[in-house]
C-alpha cells in the first residue's frame, strides 16, 4: 500500500470511532475526501502540517488547514486534527511516539504549540493529553514545544 492510501484506511477508522463517541464530524465519504485532501497539502507541503502514518498501527494529522475560511492556525500553532491508534496497539506508546515525531517536524516549520480539543466522551484522550503536557481547560488544550 502506499502512504496515502495507509492515511486513508486509517483515518477512516479514526472517524468511525470518533462518530460513535458522539464527534461533531461524521465517517462519511465527503469528510474522508475532506481530510484527504488536507493529507495531499500537507505531504505536498502546499501548507504546513504533518501526517505521521504507520501503516496498520496509526495516525497523527496537525498543522494548518488550506481553506482560509477555515483556518485555525496562529503564526505559530498547529491544530491537532486527529489521533487515531488501531485497538490492539492502544497502551503502547503509539500515540505519544507519533506526537513526538510530529512535534520534530513542526518545529522545522516554525511551529511553537499544538492546540487539541477532545470529546467529554473520551476520558482517555483527555488524561493522554495531560499526561503529555497540554495545559488543558475544560476539553482545549495547548501544548507548547520550543
Amino acid at each position: 500500500m502506499n502512504r496515502r492510501n495507509d492515511f486513508a484506511q486509517l483515518w477512516a477508522e479514526y472517524l468511525q470511532e470518533h462518530e460513535k463517541l458522539g464527534g461533531y464530524v461524521k465517517a462519511t465519504s465527503r469528510s474522508l475526501l475532506f481530510f484527504l485532501s488536507v493529507f495531499d497539502q500537507y505531504e505536498s507541503g502546499a501548507i504546513r502540517g504533518v501526517a505521521i502514518v504507520e501503516p496498520g498501527v496509526g495516525v497523527f494529522l496537525c498543522g494548518e488547514l488550506g481553506d482560509k475560511r477555515y483556518d485555525v492556525v496562529e503564526e505559530d500553532r498547529a491544530y491537532v486534527l486527529g489521533t487515531y491508534v488501531a485497538p490492539d496497539q492502544r497502551r503502547a506508546g503509539v500515540a505519544k511516539r507519533m506526537r513526538n515525531a510530529a512535534i520534530e517536524k513542526l518545529r522545522d516549520m516554525g511551529i511553537r504549540s499544538l492546540e487539541a480539543t477532545v470529546l467529554a466522551s473520551d476520558p482517555i484522550a483527555e488524561a493522554s493529553m495531560r499526561s503529555a503536557g497540554y495545559t488543558v481547560t475544560g476539553l482545549h488544550g495547548i501544548l507548547e514545544v520550543n
